[in-house]
Formats: C-alpha cells, sequence, structure tokens
C-alpha cells in the first residue's frame, strides 16, 4: 500500500522511527537500510521539490527578496569540527536529510544538548544562509507535514551542498557551542557541476536498467568493493531469466576480482558475460565492447598482453561500428588499455603514442577537465616516461596525477593510493629519501584501507622494500637510506607479519 508523499514526511518527522533510522542509514551508508527504505526517500525527494517551485514562485520563502537564515543545532565528533575548522571557503556536501529550523532558538536548543556533550561529542550550531534560488538540491518548508508544526522547520534533500564561510570556536565560558556559517550553493556556483552531470550520464544513466544493478555499480566506482560485491547474488537469483542482468552481474563480480588481484577469477566472470552478450537477442554492441574491454583488462593484468590486445581490438571494431569514428569518446579506454600492453613488451614508443591519443580524444569531446579518467590517464603517461628515463615528464604528469586525484577522488580511494607510490618510484629512483618515504607511507596507508593483506600491491610494496634492503650493500647508499629503510621494516613488515600469523 503506498500512501502518498506528505505520510513519507509525516513519518520522517517521528525521530522516535523514521528519523533516526534513516538518517543513521544514510550518514554510515548502511546499503540495506538504505534500499528498504530508498521509496521513502524518493517520496520525500518528489515532495520536496514539488513544495520547493510551489513556496519559490509564491514569495513563502524568499519575502521581500532578502536572504534567508535557518539553524541547525547538532553534536559532532572534534574530528569532524576540526575538519570543518580547516577548511573554510570549502564545500561541505551533507550525505542525509538535513532538518534546520528559521527559530535561532529551536537551532540552540539541540545544540546544547548535555547527553551529547558528556559523551565527547562537541555542540555546534550551523547558522545557514540562502540566497541562491536554484540550489544543487531542493528544500523546503515542511511543517504543515511535521509531527512538530510549531518548529518552522525547513527540510533539505540528500546532498545538499554548502560553502563554509567562517568557523568561531566555542573558547569562552559564554560560548556554549562553536558556530558555523555555511551558505548555499546553488547550480551556477558548483565548480564539480559538469563532472558530475557526465558521470551521471555515461556511467550511471546509461548502465542497466536495474536499479540494484545500477546501485552496485556506483558502489564499484567508489571503490566499495565488498558491498557491491553483496548485491551480485541477489541479483542474480531473483533475475534469473533477464540475460543481460545476469551478464552484468557476472561482469561486476569481474570487475570486483580484477581490482581484488584475482585474475583467474576475473577473466572466469568476464569471459562468461562476454559469451552472454554474444548469444542475446537484441546484440547490445556497446555492453558488448565493454565486457570485451573488461575480459582484456583481465588478461593484461594477469600478464598475458598479447590475449589482451586481441580483446582490446574486438572491443575497439565494435566501437567502431556503432559510432564510424575512433575519436569519439568511449575509444579512449580502448587507446588507454592498447599503451598499457604496449608498455608491458616494453614498446614505449607506441605506449606513449596511445596514451597521448587517448587523452586528445577526452580533450576534444570536452571532457571535464577534473573528471577522474584524467587521473589515469596523466598516471600511464608519467610511468612511460619513467620507462623511457625522461624525469622531468614524469614529476609532470604525475605530480598533476596526484593533484587532480585530490582534488576529485575519495582519500581512500585506491588509485590516490597508485598516484603516492607513482611518486614514490620517482623519488626513489632519483635518491631523494625523504620524498620517497613520505609517498610510500601515503600509498601504504591509502591500501591498507582498500586492499586485503594478501593483495597484490601490498606483496608488491613488500618486494620494493626488500629491494631497496638489498642495495644497502650498494656503495651509494646514503646513511639517510638506512635509516628509513629500517623504520619501514619496523612500522610495516612487521605489523604485517604479526597479522598474518594471527590469521
Amino acid at each position: 500500500m503506498h500512501l502518498g508523499a506528505e505520510f513519507a514526511l509525516w513519518w520522517y518527522s517521528k525521530e522516535n522511527f523514521f528519523f533516526s533510522s534513516v538518517n543513521k542509514a544514510l550518514r554510515t551508508f548502511d546499503r540495506d537500510t538504505i534500499i528498504t527504505f530508498r521509496v521513502f526517500s524518493r517520496d520525500i525527494g518528489e515532495l520536496l521539490h514539488q513544495d520547493f517551485l510551489l513556496q519559490r514562485d509564491q514569495g513563502k520563502l524568499w519575502e521581500n527578496g532578502e536572504d534567508i537564515f535557518v539553524y541547525r543545532g547538532q553534536t559532532i565528533s572534534p574530528d569532524v569540527l576540526n575538519w570543518i575548522s580547516g577548511n573554510e571557503d570549502e564545500l561541505v556536501s551533507f550525505t542525509n536529510f538535513v532538518s534546520t529550523s528559521r527559530k535561532r532558538e529551536v537551532g540552540t536548543f539541540f545544540a546544547e544538548s548535555t547527553q551529547a556533550i558528556s559523551q565527547g561529542l562537541e555542540p555546534a550550531l550551523f547558522e545557514m544562509r540562502l540566497s541562491t534560488r536554484q540550489p544543487i538540491k531542493p528544500f523546503a518548508d515542511v511543517s504543515m507535514y511535521s509531527q512538530f508544526s510549531n518548529e518552522d522547520e525547513i527540510l533539505f534533500m540528500i546532498g545538499i551542498i554548502f560553502r563554509i564561510d567562517k568557523v568561531i570556536k566555542r573558547e569562552k565560558p559564554e560560548m556554549p557551542y562553536t558556530l558555523v556559517r555555511l551558505s548555499l550553493i546553488g547550480n551556477a556556483d558548483y565548480d564539480m557541476r559538469e563532472v558530475v552531470d557526465h558521470l551521471k550520464a555515461t556511467r550511471i544513466n546509461a548502465t542497466y536498467n536495474n536499479q540494484l544493478a545500477n546501485f552496485a555499480s556506483i558502489l564499484e566506482e567508489m571503490s566499495e568493493y565488498g558491498k557491491a560485491e553483496c548485491y551480485y547474488p541477489k541479483l542474480m537469483n531473483q533475475i534469473s531469466n533477464d540475460k543481460s542482468v545476469h551478464a552484468a552481474c557476472l561482469d561486476g563480480h569481474g570487475t570486483i576480482a580484477l581490482r581484488n588481484g584475482k585474475y583467474a577469477d576475473a577473466i572466469m566472470y568476464e569471459t562468461e558475460a562476454v559469451e552472454i552478450y554474444e548469444n542475446h537477442e537484441p546484440r547490445d554492441l556497446l555492453h558488448l565492447a565493454k565486457k570485451y574491454n573488461n575480459l582484456g583488462m583481465a588478461y593484461g593484468a594477469s600478464g598475458n598482453p598479447s590475449t589482451a590486445r586481441f580483446h582490446f581490438q574486438r572491443s575497439n571494431e565494435l566501437k567502431y561500428s556503432l559510432f564510424h569514428n575512433d575519436r569519439h569518446i568511449d575509444m579512449a579506454d580502448t587507446f588507454d588499455n592498447f599503451g598499457n600492453c604496449y608498455e608491458i613488451e616494453n614498446d614505449f614508443d607506441q605506449a606513449e603514442e596511445n596514451f597521448h591519443r587517448a587523452l586528445a580524444i577526452r580533450i576534444g569531446n570536452n571532457m571535464p577537465r577534473r573528471h577522474p579518467d584524467f587521473v589515469k590517464n596523466y598516471m600511464s603517461l608519467g610511468n612511460v616516461y619513467g620507462n623511457k628515463k625522461m624525469f622531468e615528464q614524469v614529476v609532470l604528469y604525475h605530480q598533476k596525477a596526484l593533484d587532480l586525484a585530490r582534488d576529485v577522488l575519495p582519500f581512500d580511494h585506491p588509485l590516490l593510493g597508485v598516484c603516492y607510490n607513482n611518486l614514490r618510484e620517482n623519488y626513489a629512483s632519483m635518491c631523494n629519501d625523504d620524498k620517497a618515504k613520505d609517498y610510500f607511507d601515503k600509498a601504504l596507508k591509502v591500501y591498507r584501507c582498500t586492499y586485503d593483506t594478501d593483495h597484490p600491491e601490498i606483496k608488491c610494496t613488500q618486494d620494493n622494500i626488500t629491494k631497496i634492503v638489498n642495495a644497502l650493500s650498494d656503495y651509494y647508499c646514503s646513511p639517510s637510506a638506512i635509516s628509513v629503510i629500517i623504520s619501514i621494516i619496523i612500522s610495516v613488515i612487521l605489523p604485517l607479519y604479526t597479522y598474518m600469523l594471527c590469521e
């Protein structure tokens, strides 16, 4: 039975039921609860959008054209508060529904919750200035729906974005909370808007005609491989007669196996996915091309570049038959992979040519310059220039990759770890021990967040340490390098060895 969106908002306002359950799930990314309550979340979003347009046009939100100020009081962890304090003039996004009030005293009441403060949390009052008429996400006055109609509640949709204007810390007794001043960001102010729209069009909306399959695909994009993997068996059991979704699940399993260094499993899954798409009518050439591309990546990662190139070529042919153009944006990935094959075979000139071709395609198709695909492109060029001993170009492209990765990727994304590791290798080859160790520590920190202990990246990192240790006998090894290696052994190898013994 579906009761309608207004009932969803009423249930949401009942703190003992919906409010705490949904927002906790959104904050902690509890995927099962999010899926369970997705209908409620969708209804709330639709109603907020409708009411925002109505209230805006009727002048109920911005009276006399003046900015609105709303308030939210809450207690937050000291770490989060320190992050906010250190990022003035940066953007902050809320991953949950955000309940606020036009009344400052309501926000102050919630900020001064003594029970939460006694638990080691910090009181904070968020003062939010609303000036833009075109926000990223909708908001509306929901007092008429709420169980607490006297609070003058303004509710924001999940994903609302603010700019951190000023943080006034709680330092005196008469200041019972930290004041955080925020300004609502609109579509015109959001410098990642172009990237988000591009990702929606190419990675999400155009993926699969199944919500759970798309959700799992998004989790993969976020490198949440363990969470994504949970959905594929459910999908395969629920939709056993839908061959395209079945193949999508196999492809998902293959992608995760590839990321986890289980290359034989990746080849098995991707081969089966290709076979399904080859025999499925009507043939979806674009998805089939992507499956061949993924199969080629699995063979390439397993050390079989000739077979990988065969599958990349097949992917290239299918894409060309669709687009009749070798400069289409979907061709960039294929040239990236051709370049990787040539690099494995030590044909660095051909590798460089293919990587530059991929870069030219992305730029020529006006891909947003902050798109994550540029990170991989810059890294590939940095690697090939490293093999060609062109060290100025190495630093240039690896630094470009790292700067962009820091800007657009989560702090624990594996691609960021690769960026750190690439610069580590470069500075190690230049005998810059301090910088090499710094980037080594950062890379390993990311890898530990993402990979299991037996992942090839962890093993490769240990192998690199072994090589450095073996080089100690070389006459050019400096005392500072020796101290770096000793600290690495103490901080990395011993904990890993102890961990493996306890397994």
